[in-house]
């Protein structure tokens, strides 16, 4: 069974990027994930993909009206996959009121294979970014982004009456969503046999139009990441390494799905480590 994807939240304010950096994110190559586009290899990373990115969309959020909170800094969402974010925003991201769009790459060793053979800008940076995370204990972690997650606040009409009134004003619909009303009837009461007694209320579903929020642009907000590695076990042959990395040293890098210490070493960071790293 395919493992749900996880995404990286990006900070809210600023880390959260404009719609229009897509192409530059996805498939790119990032030194630091929390600010993907301070050093990021290829510069054009959709002249490496073969096929276009698979599209899909969320809307469970569109209605909901708490913040996400968790004091483990990650949740569970079904049908949309793990939500982990820095220590550093705090317990809770808000996601209310928004519609999710996912965009994932298709055939990743294909794009990978074809990128690293073929970009210099990536051969020429990227594997020293490597050396720098295992020669000098670097924290980031050097990964390639395999998937983004934007979002798009909306608003909902609350009647058919607001929804004309909306349309009207020039304000275009981007789709309906089902909204549930409250009980209108009761179903007969059911006995379990001893004598307790359970009503069971009916719930009637609307469709309810929502549009895009004035003022309100679509972000990038979260990373799906895979972690670049050498392939050779340092501790073995730190010095053959080296001399590789004089060479051809895309030759030495994989890419592999993160484990749980990429995580925790991703989300514990500590803001100014993070920004000094970026600067080198």
């Amino acid at each position: 069974m395919a493992k749900d994807p996880e995404f990286l939240i990006l900070k809210p304010g600023v880390g959260w990027l404009p719609e229009s950096e897509l192409p530059n994110v996805l498939g790119a190559v990032v030194k630091n994930p929390l600010s993907p586009l301070a050093n990021s290899y290829p510069e054009y990373p959709e002249a490496y993909m073969k096929q276009k990115p698979m599209k899909d969309e969320f809307d469970d959020f569109i209605l909901r009206k708490e913040q996400l909170s968790s004091t483990s800094f990650e949740v569970e969402i079904r049908g949309l996959g793990k939500l982990r974010w820095a220590r550093s925003s705090g317990q809770n991201i808000d996601l209310s009121s928004k519609k999710i769009l996912i965009r994932r790459m298709k055939r990743h060793d294909e794009y990978w294979n074809k990128m690293t053979q073929e970009d210099v800008d990536f051969q020429q940076h990227v594997p020293f970014w490597v050396q720098e995370k295992h020669l000098m204990k670097r924290k980031n972690r050097v990964c390639l982004v395999v998937g983004v997650l934007m979002c798009q606040a909306v608003v909902v009409a609350a009647s058919e009456d607001e929804e004309r009134e909306m349309i009207a004003r020039g304000d275009a619909p981007l789709g309906t969503i089902a909204q549930h009303a409250a009980p209108t009837s009761t179903i007969p009461a059911t006995s379990d046999g001893v004598g307790d007694v359970t009503l069971q209320a009916s719930r009637t579903a609307v469709r309810r139009t929502y549009f895009k929020a004035k003022g309100e642009g679509t972000r990038i907000f979260a990373l799906e990441m895979k972690y670049v590695s050498p392939k050779l076990e340092l501790t073995e042959d730190v010095s053959r390494f080296e001399r590789k990395l004089g060479s051809r040293a895309d030759a030495e890098l994989s890419c592999e799905e993160l484990s749980g210490e990429d995580w925790a070493s991703i989300v514990n960071d500590k803001g100014s480590e993070a920004s000094r790293e970026d600067a080198v």
